[in-house]
């Protein structure tokens, strides 16, 4: 007889503080952890957080869209109270890169999902509130 065996799922949370900046030092010096070897992700300034999903700026570049603040908002405020960088040094951030298109992953993106190019942006308008846009 087969015998199955739950997997258990361990988080890096877990057991230590949640502090995305300190944890990709952690993850560097311990394991090998590489930042992106391309420079930043587009969408914001980090080169560490989110390398395994071509879609995710894709994610937070929705996100923006419909709420009007994007992967730049969420790293930056993050990191100001992480007391990482200051208000100051996080709008500055978040009024260079926040709500910048992903051209690196769109294409993936549409291939993925079967879209053409004009179907996505018809369905993206679709989202967007006009008390923002």
């Amino acid at each position: 007889m087969l015998s199955l065996q739950a997997t258990e799922i361990h988080f890096l949370g877990y057991y230590k503080f949640w502090d995305p900046q300190e944890n990709y030092y952690y993850a560097a010096q311990n394991v090998g952890f590489e930042a992106n070897p391309e420079g930043r992700m587009e969408g914001t300034y980090s080169k560490y957080a989110q390398l395994d999903d071509a879609t995710d700026a894709l994610l937070y570049y929705m996100m923006f869209i419909k709420y009007g603040f994007g992967r730049a908002t969420s790293d930056a405020s993050h990191e100001v109270r992480d007391g990482h960088i200051t208000r100051e040094e996080a709008v500055s951030l978040v009024q260079r890169f926040d709500g910048e298109f992903p051209e690196k992953s769109f294409k993936i993106f549409l291939d993925y999902v079967d879209l053409e190019n004009n179907e996505f942006w018809e369905i993206v308008d679709r989202f967007r509130l006009d008390h923002i846009w």
